[in-house]
């Protein structure tokens, strides 16, 4: 058997003479790995569990490719250091902050819909769903000048089919 810290790992990927691949088991504490072959122990080698990261929410749960996600939980580490946070599988590669609670992450070039995941410690969080929506683009203007007042139509795609929350600007001016 293999235990850690008196917790049995019921998983073992393989066994040789010389190596063994375990499964850190549920339930399992910071200790010693024990071996024990035969009905004998082996020496106890130190072992540190690491809480998995655990996400509880996103804010917002959809945004375009460049917006702010605030992802909340827990187990996130005091600092980044290498850990990450993934959209889909695309690697978010600004971060606005870190904290073992808090992330603040930027929507990556090339995220699609899918989990975002935190890669944290060594160890996966869970998925949460995130929704990447389609950047607006546009294509043309009718007519391209005109007065305070003047109609113009805007002509593009990804506006969405009713107005919701979006707005246009002009020049910067709602």
């Amino acid at each position: 058997t293999v235990q850690f810290n008196g917790t049995t790992a019921t998983t073992i990927g393989s066994w040789s003479a010389t190596s063994i691949v375990a499964t850190v088991p549920t339930g399992a504490t910071t200790g010693n790995v024990v071996v024990t072959v035969s009905g004998v122990a082996s020496n106890g080698s130190s072992f540190t569990v690491v809480a998995a990261p655990s996400i509880t929410s996103l804010s917002p749960t959809s945004g375009a490719v460049g917006a702010s996600v605030t992802i909340t939980g827990t187990n996130f580490g005091s600092t980044q250091g290498t850990s990450t946070v993934q959209f889909n599988g695309t690697t978010a590669t600004t971060i606005g902050s870190w904290s073992a609670t808090s992330i603040v992450a930027t929507v990556p070039t090339g995220a699609t819909t899918g989990n975002v995941v935190v890669h944290a410690s060594g160890v996966n969080s869970n998925g949460v769903a995130f929704t990447v929506l389609p950047t607006p683009s546009i294509t043309s203007l009718s007519p391209t000048s005109g007065a305070v007042g003047a109609s113009v139509t805007i002509t593009g795609t990804n506006f969405g089919s009713t107005q919701g929350s979006s707005t246009v600007k002009f020049n910067g001016t709602t």
